[in-house]
């Protein structure tokens, strides 16, 4: 069978490339997640749990919560949180990741000055200073804010995850 290049984008790159393990090519991982999605099987992280909160189409107001994040020990501050789940969540590395990270902690700031905030206001207000490497105000939210906010709010009690108005709330200095 012959061989075909295709384009992705940084973001799915990084994504493959964190899902490829010692030995496997691109093309392993990629069949691997095909084989899956045709048989209906939830993809798996490489640790073997599900996959329960990724939407393959890249939607996440549909993403599941995922009980499983929480490390064994709880980060003292909420500075540390955040930099825990920025290592945790947002896609990247090297200079990209540092970017987002310093992104993530200007949302939580935001939040934090304003008490509350929906989505339009960290885009119009966050991501002009802090783009972190991405094209569009919309992938920023969606591929890294969005899900770093709301696992942060998992795992502390000083973020409340946005309710049906789509409204975040900031709600103590813990």
């Amino acid at each position: 069978m012959g061989q075909t290049t295709i384009s992705v984008d940084e973001e799915v790159a990084d994504r493959l490339y964190d899902r490829k393990g010692r030995g496997e090519s691109y093309n392993d991982v990629i069949l691997e997640l095909l084989e899956r999605a045709e048989s209906g099987e939830t993809p798996a992280h490489d640790d073997g749990e599900p996959f329960d909160n990724v939407n393959l189409r890249g939607d996440p107001s549909t993403a599941l919560d995922d009980e499983n994040t929480e490390s064994d020990t709880e980060p003292a501050t909420l500075a540390e949180t955040i930099d825990a789940v920025a290592d945790d969540v947002l896609p990247g590395s090297g200079s990209k990741l540092d970017a987002r990270r310093e992104a993530f902690h200007a949302v939580v700031e935001y939040l934090r000055e304003h008490g509350e905030a929906k989505t339009a206001a960290f885009k119009e207000d966050v991501y002009a200073e802090h783009p972190a490497e991405y094209g569009t105000p919309r992938s920023w939210w969606k591929n890294g804010m969005y899900p770093a906010l709301a696992e942060l709010a998992e795992r502390t009690d000083a973020v409340e995850r946005a309710d049906t108005s789509g409204t975040w709330r900031f709600i103590d200095d813990a």
